[in-house]
């Protein structure tokens, strides 16, 4: 048989123990995993085949030993199930399940959804909060680790504690002595690169951000690397905090379990949601009746040149079953009255484009008034504020724009809304005391906080929510310097292309005006991390160094 040839050209016995070895699967430099049948019970295993070397030694085989007995002990549907461990000669071989699938790295390099990563995501967290619980920590998670069943759809951690005593070495996985690293560069976390043993269960949260990141947007989160959102604009801003918690350089500043993260992923889609999926195809997804349907209402509508759009969240009667699935007959059409409401709607953009605002707002004024619930109803009290800004009638203006933030709290336009308020305010305000109106100290600090609480909501209004509060905290008669080099900073973060300038001037900030050494030394040096080429590192080193004198 072929199985038996690939076997025997490997150098390996075809028995091992209670299990027969048929065909290699896998392969690394220093292991390989084989697929096999345990005769006695007729099923498939999976047989990871571990260096001659580690069999030399009794300690060695002892501590092999001790760790897959402790990993045996984690049963969780989301963990590839060791089954047993052995020795055959001078080779070493762990038994787990077998996963009929492909690994979550081929899925990513094929495109998931968001749904999927969402799911894969949930899953995963559940089987580390288990295993942290059992006090068992993975420290080489990534996605070639993260097995994904063909038939159910169901996410398993595969090499869960193995990896305790493991490194790899090009993505080659071998057993380490106490000295030597463990992990993946890029799923490491800072501690983990510094000493690969003194990690904890923060390792795995790191190496989760990095995975989510890469289900999002098929990259890795590198250097100074761009938030989900902005990378993949059909990624929920929600995530973007996500990812940005569990990659923090901190431990401390990351999430403190994997059940934190697990709510987070829920709140992004408004509950603690479980997709249910479905008996076999793991590509497809439905949703119990019970639960939370996430539904994308795309009631787009191409109105004068532009689109309008909508992603609700509903919850279906309890009475209903969900929606059956897509057959071929034609969909329904429209309803009169939305098409009549669309038409209006593109009239009064229509009548904006032309320049008459004021005929525009009696039109957009009556589809408010008359459809309040419809999400157009919130685009066209967005355009009467816009455009009353427009005509500069800023009172007007800001009273629109407070309309629509206190009954439409939950639209993004709402974001958007606070910061075209803040914006006026500051552009109406007086800055340095001039003319007749007084400048007002605390005015500005308040737009600053406002500023920063819009940016922390996150969104499409957080960069220039950002812009405005580093501007207006660095103006002559405030002089906010650390709000100004806080605000700098968060938009570095946030604003991936903005380059090595705000940085550099964060840094400058705490160094020269705020007088924070700490701070100005941790700028300095992720300049120094960030653009190690730049033309001005020297004298950057330089500063470091007179500054940790």
């Amino acid at each position: 048989m072929a199985e038996d040839k690939a076997v025997a050209d490997a150098g390996l016995p075809r028995t091992l123990g209670h299990y027969q070895a048929l065909q290699e699967i896998g392969r690394g430099g220093m292991a390989v995993v084989y697929k096999g049948v345990q005769p006695s019970l007729n099923r498939t295993v999976a047989i990871k085949v571990l260096p001659e070397r580690f069999a030399r030694t009794p300690e060695m085989f002892q501590r092999f030993d001790r760790e897959a007995n402790v990993v045996a002990q984690l049963n969780h549907p989301n963990i590839v199930q060791v089954i047993d461990r052995g020795r055959e000669g001078d080779t070493l071989f762990i038994v787990m399940e077998y996963v009929e699938g492909d690994s979550l790295d081929k899925l990513i390099q094929q495109r998931i959804s968001i749904a999927q990563a969402l799911d894969f995501a949930l899953q995963i967290c559940d089987a580390l909060e288990y295993a942290h619980a059992k006090g068992v920590v993975h420290r080489d998670l990534k996605p070639s680790n993260i097995l994904v069943d063909r038939q159910s759809g169901r996410a398993k951690i595969a090499d869960f504690g193995i990896a305790q005593f493991e490194t790899d070495t090009g993505g080659l996985s071998t057993l380490t002595g106490d000295h030597a690293a463990l992990g993946t560069m890029n799923y490491m976390s800072p501690e983990q690169r510094l000493d690969s043993h003194r990690v904890t269960y923060h390792t795995d949260i790191f190496a989760f951000g990095v995975m989510l990141y890469e289900m999002l947007t098929s990259k890795l989160p590198i250097g100074h690397f761009k938030l989900p959102s902005l990378l993949n604009h059909d990624v929920p801003v929600g995530f973007d905090a996500i990812v940005k918690k569990c990659l923090e350089e901190s431990a401390a500043d990351r999430y403190q379990s994997a059940a934190e993260i697990r709510a987070d992923l829920g709140r992004i889609t408004g509950r603690h949601l479980r997709l249910s999926r479905a008996p076999s195809g793991g590509a497809r997804f439905q949703w119990s009746r019970r639960r939370v349907v996430l539904t994308v209402g795309i009631a787009a509508a191409v109105i004068g040149g532009g689109v309008v759009g909508a992603l609700f969240l509903r919850r279906p009667p309890a009475t209903q079953s969900p929606a059956p699935a897509a057959t071929t007959q034609p969909a329904a059409p429209a309803p009169v009255e939305d098409v009549s409401l669309k038409m209006d709607f593109a009239r009064a953009q229509a009548l904006i484009g032309s320049g008459d605002r004021q005929q525009a707002i009696t039109i957009l004024r009556e589809i408010v008034q008359r459809h309040g619930s419809n999400p157009i109803a919130v685009e066209a009290q967005y355009a009467i504020a816009i455009a009353c800004e427009d005509l500069q009638e800023y009172d007007r203006a800001l009273l629109e724009h407070d309309l629509l933030v206190k009954f439409y709290p939950s639209s993004p336009r709402a974001s958007e809304s606070r910061l075209a308020k803040c914006r006026i305010e500051w552009k109406t305000a007086s800055k340095h005391g001039m003319f007749t109106k007084k400048y007002d100290a605390a005015q500005q600090r308040r737009l600053v906080k406002e500023l920063r609480d819009i940016a922390d909501a996150g969104g499409a209004a957080a960069v220039p929510a950002l812009e405005l509060a580093a501007e207006i905290a660095q103006e002559p008669e405030l002089n906010d310097w650390r709000a100004a080099a806080e605000s700098l900073a968060l938009l570095y973060d946030k604003k991936a292309q903005g380059g090595p300038d705000p940085l550099l001037k964060v840094a400058e900030l705490y160094d020269k005006n705020v007088g924070d050494k700490g701070k100005a030394i941790e700028a300095y040096e992720r300049f120094l991390r960030d653009y190690p080429n730049d033309a001005r590192a020297g004298a950057v080193r330089g500063r470091l160094t007179s500054l940790r004198k």
